[in-house]
């Protein structure tokens, strides 16, 4: 079975584990693998659709890991119990249905170890979520795949996490607050000069620049408001930027 690139590189985000719970696992692609690649002993691939459910059936079926992979029919978190996986993983979900589905599961989470969460969207508000509810961000990483950007977040629920400081040294306990250009492109990625988000941010400069020459023609007041949201935007892909280089 061969997964994309997106999906490989959120699976082998995964730390070694004896179990992991995929959440909307759509076609039980990433269980597959992690079984076939010996990064978990067992998953539990979840849904919350029947269709995606019943492919993810078949697919687990055809490749012979019945014994190993249990699918579950499940709104977020809702079927999976406390202290029966190790990780937990989420890709391919909206930011804000993510934070649903993390803050429905927050007691449950306690038992798990790691996260590993890939938004499509909001992912500055999921960043803020986590850091905001002892959560700790550990890794990220940033991909393009199909022209596409996406990152994946690497999160401790564990209370007695350590965080790697890239420019100091091992910092113990809470981490300190996000900023805001944090939020938006990831205290890790930054401290990374990490060269696929440093691609993003030009295309993100480019694009940002080219809406404020349209807003700039709109005399309108809802116009002026968009293109002061803009002009900030364009400031913070410009630090981002200069904090990379």
């Amino acid at each position: 079975m061969k997964l994309s690139y997106r999906l490989r590189q959120v699976a082998e985000m995964i730390t070694p584990c004896e179990v992991v719970a995929d959440v909307g696992t759509d076609h039980g692609y990433v269980p597959i693998y992690l079984i076939q690649h010996g990064i978990c002993k067992k998953a539990i691939a979840m849904d919350i659709n029947a269709g995606p459910l019943r492919r993810a059936k078949d697919n687990i079926c055809r490749e012979h890991l019945t014994d190993l992979i249990e699918t579950r029919r499940s709104d977020g978190l809702q079927a999976l119990r406390e202290d029966e996986a190790d990780a937990v993983v989420m890709s391919g979900i909206g930011g804000e249905l993510m934070i649903r589905i993390l803050e429905d599961g927050k007691q449950l989470l306690r038992t798990v170890s790691e996260l590993v969460l890939s938004p499509h969207s909001e992912l500055a508000l999921v960043r803020k979520y986590l850091t905001e509810n002892d959560f700790y961000i550990s890794d990220e990483t940033m991909l393009i795949d199909e022209d596409k950007f996406y990152t994946i977040l690497k999160v401790s629920c564990e209370k007695d996490f350590c965080e790697i400081n890239f420019h100091e040294n091992i910092s113990h306990g809470k981490e300190e607050s996000y900023t805001e250009l944090e939020l938006n492109y990831g205290r890790i990625l930054l401290r990374k000069k990490d060269k696929v988000l440093f691609e993003y941010l030009k295309r993100e400069k480019n694009k940002y620049n080219q809406i404020a020459q349209r807003l700039q023609e709109n005399a309108a007041e809802h116009g002026k408001i968009r293109l002061e949201e803009i002009r900030k935007q364009i400031k913070l892909t410009e630090q981002a930027l200069n904090d990379i280089v």
